[in-house]
């Protein structure tokens, strides 16, 4: 995977200390995903929690961690994009949403697995740009983007921002010699 993110272009434009890779959105309609990597503004990680129950034994109070099944005690993972000239990313994302939605040209039998993007991958980069984490979302779904805000104000930059679930997630680090 670390080949993924070496890939010139993607999301080098700015100087944040991080790098986002999406896998192609499952029939997208129009080619390649540069309109989503090149457009990131900012990413919210998610919250971890644990879920907890507390039980009395011998006068004393004890602390249990209650297992929860797959992610539910784990946050969504955020995305603000800015919104591309053409405004590609932002319909692009709405109408992939509209056909997961209504499920177009679906047959019973694949209806949800054809529309998880494969995985989300974000790199975070120490002061150097050199890697020392990695974080894998497998099996994503964008459950939602805001609305656009349009207004007169000259020079005003469009974002929006976007909502993603997953099945999984792990974590990488790395050396940092």
């Amino acid at each position: 995977m670390s080949t993924v993110m070496s890939k010139p272009g993607i999301n080098d434009f700015h100087n944040s200390n991080f790098k986002v890779y999406i896998d192609e959105f499952p029939g997208l309609t129009f080619n390649g995903v540069d309109v989503f990597h090149n457009f990131i503004r900012s990413i919210t990680l998610p919250s971890f929690s644990l879920e907890t129950m507390v039980t009395k034994h011998m006068g004393e109070d004890h602390l249990h961690n209650v297992g929860s099944h797959k992610n539910s005690d784990v946050g969504d993972l955020g995305i603000s994009f800015k919104v591309s000239e053409s405004l590609l990313n932002y319909f692009g994302l709405a109408n992939y949403m509209q056909s997961v939605r209504y499920q177009d040209n679906q047959s019973d039998s694949s209806r949800m697995k054809d529309y998880h993007i494969g995985a989300i991958i974000v790199e975070l980069l120490n002061n150097q740009k050199t890697p020392i984490c990695r974080v894998f979302f497998r099996k994503v779904v964008p459950t939602n983007i805001s609305g656009l805000s349009l207004d007169y104000t000259n020079g005003s930059v469009l974002t929006f921002d976007a909502t993603f679930k997953f099945e999984q997630v792990n974590f990488e680090l790395l050396s940092e010699s």
